[in-house]
């Protein structure tokens, strides 16, 4: 249900509540292990965890009935190296990232004009988690002081398409597909994925 202000109100009344007040509370959790570069490999690994509860200061009756908030999100990252024979390196690197809090959203159209109004608490729904691995493989070749590597880059190696951002508004669309007309959901419909897998080949020179 969304709140409307009745035509008949005369535009000069004011109307004053005494709310709670304002507050935000942001706790955070980072750890970071690390292996040095011993017996030809080294690998470190990251973990990071956010936990953030908060209360706004609503400016109407529709933006206090999800005014306070707990919302979560957390990421995850493992590289390492190792140097194998022949010149060779290999350099993995695997991501995973948690997707973003989202609420669902339903535009009203009340006398006082258009309204986004938010239909269920924030962290109600969450975008895709997302995991990522790419990996450099190396080949380095010495001329006394200077060295030339070749190296290939796999980025996206699993080709995931997880959604980067999805729709949170209520109702459907229509698009033209091939010169037809597609009606679809919106609501949590991706609007950006992820780019598919690419592979870069390049070389280096340092002397």
């Amino acid at each position: 249900m969304a709140w409307d202000i009745p035509g008949t109100i005369p535009t000069s009344r004011t109307e004053t509540r005494t709310i709670d007040g304002p507050f935000q509370i942001d706790r955070a959790f980072d750890a970071t292990l690390s292996k040095r570069m011993s017996n030809r490999w080294s690998m470190t690994t990251n973990v990071v965890y956010n936990w953030d509860h908060d209360r706004g200061f609503p400016q109407n009756p529709n933006q206090d009935r999800f005014n306070e908030r707990t919302i979560t999100a957390w990421a995850w990252k493992t590289f390492g190296t190792w140097q194998g024979p022949y010149g060779l390196v290999i350099s993995p690197v695997l991501r995973h990232q948690s997707g973003d809090a989202r609420d669902r959203i339903v535009q009203v159209t009340l006398s006082t004009g258009t309204l986004d109004y938010q239909a269920e608490p924030e962290g109600a729904y969450r975008e895709d988690n997302i995991w990522i691995f790419d990996t450099r493989l190396e080949k380095r070749v010495r001329f006394g002081a200077r060295t030339l590597s070749l190296f290939l880059d796999a980025f996206n190696i699993a080709n995931s398409n997880a959604a980067e951002t999805q729709d949170t508004i209520t109702g459907r669309r229509t698009a033209m597909v091939g010169g037809q007309s597609i009606n679809y959901q919106r609501f949590l419909r991706p609007t950006v994925i992820l780019a598919p897998r690419v592979f870069k080949v390049g070389f280096r020179f340092l002397f």
